[in-house]
């Protein structure tokens, strides 16, 4: 019987066609043109895109803050009609407080102003067009796309706002009457009333005294207002209005002063002196004339002094003997004018109101009232 050997089994090698290599090849390389090509064409795609003006014009309104906004408005406010007692800054302050801390842009194109090389796109701040930009051309993209940057910007703004206070001011003539720091002008005052009733007699040495009326309307922000007296003092309102009024109505009176300027206070008391020597003793040509020097000649109260004074038990009467001026307490003075002032004066029981007026370089009293007034 024959025997049979088992063969090992050894595939034969496969041979690759060289079509098959090629076609892998190409494969490969359509495959990645393609891939390539889409990617080219992508990037063209979003360059062509992004270089459209209007993205440009994007990325402008979205740096805009409130100090654009200020710039723009800066051209109509400077060619408003404003008071003298206002800037444009005033004027600016408030528009900048009506703003939103963060005001929104937006913008639109003006096709009628537009072209193809300088496309132009109005620019609008809370609905309101302020500012017309113009684009231009600056360079190209790889794919000679055009880039394009802000040329010229010019303010379209217009200002809406209406001036919304007015001020009505009373102050006593001879005083500087301030608004937002600007003194009025004299001339732009008118007499109101006279507040003060003066003798013949002292008519001839000052003016009559009066309240001085000035008022102003067309102001556009609250005003600070100021009164200061003839001597240079700030005068408190008697009246002032409340702080949201918009007619600001403001009433300035007369300071009474603690103490009268030293001028007028040294003058009162050498009178006060002269004063109780003259009622304190006999009557004597000595002390009628002493008394007759601080006195205006023909006034109330030079009369007073050579008839009812004249008579020494009534003149006595009047201040117990032995009375001193030392003791005299200076109340008050009031200025009505430069050469006119009111001073009062406690001595004892008794209270002398001076009415006194400047005569050249001197002060002299043209009428007294006496009054007996606790101390």
């Amino acid at each position: 019987m024959p025997s049979y050997t088992a063969k090992r089994f050894r595939p034969n090698p496969t041979k690759i066609s060289g079509w098959k290599i090629f076609f892998g090849l190409y494969l490969v390389l359509a495959v990645t043109g393609i891939a390539i090509g889409v990617s080219s064409l992508n990037s063209y795609l979003h360059e062509s895109e992004a270089s459209l003006p209007v993205h440009a014009m994007e990325k402008y309104v979205a740096s805009l803050g409130r100090d654009y906004y200020s710039e723009m408005m800066r051209v109509p406010v400077h060619l408003m009609t404003i008071s003298e007692y206002e800037t444009e800054d005033t004027v600016m302050n408030v528009l900048m407080s009506k703003l939103p801390k963060k005001p929104k842009y937006t913008f639109s194109q003006d096709f009628e102003q537009s072209t193809a090389i300088a496309p132009t796109y109005r620019v609008a701040c809370e609905g309101d067009d302020i500012a017309l930009v113009t684009l231009r051309q600056n360079g190209e993209t790889r794919y000679h796309q055009p880039v394009w940057e802000v040329s010229r910007v010019i303010s379209i703004a217009q200002v809406t706002l209406q001036p919304a206070y007015s001020v009505s001011a009373t102050v006593p003539n001879g005083s500087l009457l301030k608004i937002n720091g600007v003194a009025v002008p004299v001339d732009r005052f008118s007499f109101e009333e006279r507040d003060a009733v003066l003798e013949d007699a002292a008519l001839a040495y000052t003016p009559v005294p009066t309240a001085l009326l000035y008022e102003i309307s067309g102001l556009y922000d609250v005003p600070s207002v100021q009164a200061f007296d003839l001597l240079g003092t700030e005068i408190t309102p008697s009246h002032a209005p409340e702080s949201g009024e918009s007619q600001r109505v403001y009433v300035y009176s007369r300071i009474l002063r603690p103490e009268a300027p030293p001028e007028i206070k040294s003058r009162l008391e050498a009178l006060m002196r002269t004063t109780v020597e003259y009622m304190t003793h006999e009557s004597t040509p000595e002390g009628t004339s002493a008394m007759d020097d601080f006195l205006v000649v023909g006034s109330s109260a030079y009369q007073l002094l050579h008839t009812t004074l004249s008579v020494d038990a009534t003149r006595m009467a009047l201040l117990p003997a032995g009375t001193s001026a030392a003791k005299a307490q200076y109340l008050h003075t009031e200025m009505l004018t430069n050469t006119y002032c009111i001073s009062e004066v406690q001595l004892g029981t008794r209270r002398f109101r001076w009415y006194l007026v400047k005569t050249d370089a001197v002060w002299r009293a043209f009428h007294l009232d006496m009054t007996d007034s606790a101390s």
